[in-house]
């Protein structure tokens, strides 16, 4: 059975639901407990936060997001999305994360098994932890180079983790508010791996 609740300009708080779900949210704020069966959700013009998901397809556009716990496969894009957080640990079973215009910011427990995958094309990456990566930046190219591909892994790196940010921002580890400004808005730009 599925549980579809499609909402326009209103706030919804959605209780724990074991059932599958399929949420489209326009216009308001939606608010969810624990989601273990996700079938898609669709969050725009507005907020979501989210406190446990299970699989599933999300979308987000023009919004903000929190998740605070994922778990299972999960699929998100993010497009046109201003300071959106992601909590991840050890119960995801894989993370495809695709970010248009938007700022994103990963924060790994301590201990993940994870191997990560991040590419950029026009965007940034901001590592702010302490896991080491290997990138393709300072690779001898002939012209001007704007994607970057870069690569890490954590414990036995058993959860894949593949983001890909187009004219967007990822931030890997705690943010500051700085990192969460959109890059118009910041006094200086940096990138540091």
């Amino acid at each position: 059975m599925s549980f579809i609740y499609p909402t326009s300009l209103v706030q919804l708080a959605s209780p724990d639901y074991k059932g599958r779900v399929d949420l489209t949210s326009k216009f308001g704020s939606l608010t969810t407990r624990a989601l273990s069966d996700v079938k898609n959700i669709l969050v725009e013009f507005g907020k979501g936060n989210f406190e446990s998901i299970g699989n599933g397809n999300i979308t987000i556009k023009f919004s903000s997001a929190s998740f605070g716990k994922l778990s299972g496969n999960i699929k998100l894009k993010f497009e046109f999305c201003s300071a959106s957080r992601i909590n991840v640990d050890n119960s995801l079973t894989s993370l495809d994360l695709n970010a248009s215009y938007s700022t994103v910011n990963l924060k790994p427990v301590n201990g993940l098994a994870a191997s990560y995958t991040i590419a950029t094309s026009f965007g940034s990456f901001k590592n702010n932890t302490g896991i080491k990566f290997e990138s393709d930046e300072e690779e001898e190219d002939k012209g001007p180079k704007f994607d970057f591909k870069y690569e890490g892994k954590t414990g036995n790196g058993s959860i894949p983790v593949k983001v890909k940010t187009s004219f967007g921002k990822i931030i890997l580890g705690e943010a500051s508010e700085e990192d969460m400004k959109e890059e118009g808005k910041q006094k200086s730009k940096r990138k540091t791996t």
